[in-house]
C-alpha cells in the first residue's frame, strides 16, 4: 500500500475550480440556469493512500484539509428522512420535488444521486443541495429511475415501514396536508405514502448512471442506464434482481437479496478504511484495474457521513461490471494493468474549457466540465468546496 504524504502535495490544480462560478445566494434560477460569477479556490488535496482492495474493487483515499466549515451540522439526507428532519413531497412532475428541513438545528445535505424511494415513482436527485433549518418547500431536481408506476407502491414499501414512518413524521407535526391523488383510497395509508419519498438508502452507482444523471441531465438516457444496470447485476448474479411489484425499480433491484448479499464482503472488508484517518476527504475508485470514478468532499465530516453510501454504490458497480481482477478476495497481487499512483492522481486533473454552470438552493452553485479523461462535476458554497464528482470517460 502506498501512501502519500502531505509533503508530497498533490498536484490537482488550483485551476480547476477557480474555473467554475459561484454566485452568491439569492433566488434560485430555474433547472440547469447559467450562472457565471466570481472564481473559488481548488481543493487542498494533500495525499493519496491506498490502494484498499477486495477483489475486483479497489479504492484510493485522498487527504487534505477541510476548506468547507459550514456554521451547522450537515445532516446527510438518509438520516434527515430517517430521523423526520427532512420531508421530500411529490408535485406529480416526474422531474421536480419538494424538499423541506423542517428541522432546528443542522442543515441537510443532499447529493446528486441519491434516490429516495416512494412517492408516485422511484426518483434520483439532480443537484448538490443545503437546506437550512425551517427552509419551507424547496423545488428539487429530480429524475426517474422507476419506470412505470404513477400509484402509491403496496406491499410493505408503501403500505408497511413507509406508512409506519409517515405516522411518526405526522405525531411529530412534521407533516401537514397530504397529497391524495392517485390508485389508492384518500386517507389510506397507500394513499398519504404517495405523496412522500421517506427514505434514501442508496445511490446512483454506476458511472454510465451517474453520467446520465449528472452530465447529460436526460430522463430517457437515465431509465436506459437503469435497464442496463438491472440487465448486467443479473447476468453477473445469474439470478433475477428485478422485483416482481415493480420491475422497473432501481432501488428494489439495489435492496434485493441477491445484490444485497453480492455486495455484503466488499463492504466488509473496505468499510473501515477511513478509521483513524481524520484528514480523508474522499475517494477514487478503481473498478477491474480501470479508474472508474472519485468524489472530493469539502470536509472530513462529510465524507465519513457519507462513506456507508458512497462505498455501497462503488460494491454494487463492481458486481455489476463483473470483470474480476486476479489476486483473490484480498486484493493481494493485483491484476496487471491496474493504475499506478502517477495515475490516480492524473485522474483528478484540470478541467478543460470553459464548463456548464446552473445554481440550485442553499447558495449551492454548480458546474459541469471535463478533463482529458473524465467528466467533472463541482459544486461550491461561497467560493468554497463542497463537493466534486470525477466520471471516467
Amino acid at each position: 500500500m502506498i501512501r502519500l504524504h502531505r509533503a508530497c502535495v498533490l498536484a490537482v490544480p488550483f485551476l480547476l475550480l477557480s474555473q467554475f462560478g459561484c454566485s452568491h445566494p439569492g433566488e434560485v434560477p430555474a433547472r440547469g440556469a447559467a450562472v457565471a460569477e466570481s472564481a473559488g479556490p481548488a481543493p487542498e488535496v494533500g495525499g493519496l493512500s491506498g490502494p484498499h482492495a477486495h477483489g475486483e474493487l479497489q479504492i484510493w483515499l485522498v487527504h487534505g484539509p477541510d476548506q468547507h466549515r459550514p456554521g451547522r451540522p450537515l445532516l446527510p439526507l438518509a438520516e434527515a428522512l430517517a430521523q423526520g428532519v427532512a420531508v421530500v413531497h411529490e408535485t406529480g412532475d416526474v422531474n421536480e420535488l419538494a424538499i423541506e428541513n423542517v428541522g432546528k438545528d443542522a442543515n441537510v445535505f443532499v447529493q446528486s444521486g441519491d434516490i429516495v424511494q416512494g412517492g408516485k415513482q422511484d426518483r434520483t436527485i439532480g443537484v448538490d443541495l443545503v437546506l437550512a433549518p425551517r427552509s419551507g418547500r424547496v423545488p428539487l431536481w429530480s429524475f426517474c429511475v422507476e419506470h412505470g408506476r404513477w400509484s402509491a407502491r403496496g406491499g410493505v414499501t408503501a403500505g408497511g415501514r413507509m406508512a409506519q414512518q409517515f405516522e411518526t413524521f405526522q405525531q411529530i407535526g412534521q407533516v401537514a396536508q397530504v397529497d391524495s391523488q392517485g390508485a389508492a383510497p384518500a386517507g389510506s395509508s397507500a394513499a398519504r405514502s404517495s405523496g412522500f419519498f421517506l427514505s434514501s438508502s442508496n445511490s446512483v452507482a454506476t458511472k454510465e448512471m451517474k453520467r446520465a444523471v449528472l452530465v447529460d441531465a436526460d430522463q430517457q438516457r437515465v431509465w436506459s442506464k437503469v435497464a442496463d444496470t438491472q440487465a448486467s447485476l443479473a447476468a453477473n448474479l445469474g439470478v433475477p434482481v428485478q422485483d416482481a411489484g415493480s420491475p422497473s425499480s432501481l432501488e428494489l433491484t439495489l435492496e434485493s437479496k441477491a445484490v444485497k448479499e453480492a455486495i455484503a464482503s466488499k463492504v466488509a472488508a473496505l468499510q473501515g478504511v477511513v478509521d483513524g484517518k481524520p484528514d480523508t476527504i474522499g475517494c477514487v475508485v478503481v473498478i477491474g484495474g480501470r479508474l472508474d470514478h472519485a468524489d472530493v468532499y469539502g470536509s472530513h465530516a462529510l465524507f465519513v457521513a457519507l462513506w456507508p453510501k458512497l462505498l455501497r454504490a462503488a460494491a454494487t458497480a463492481a458486481v455489476a461490471d463483473g470483470k474480476p481482477q486476479a489476486g483473490g478476495e484480498d486484493g493481494a497481487g493485483a491484476a496487471r494493468g491496474e493504475p499506478t499512483l502517477e495515475q490516480v492522481r492524473g485522474f483528478l486533473g484540470v478541467v478543460q474549457g470553459e464548463p456548464r454552470r446552473r445554481a440550485t438552493a442553499g447558495g449551492v452553485q454548480m458546474a459541469v466540465g471535463e478533463t482529458a479523461l473524465n467528466h467533472v462535476v463541482d459544486s461550491t458554497v461561497e467560493g468554497r468546496l463542497l463537493h466534486r464528482t470525477y466520471l471516467a470517460k
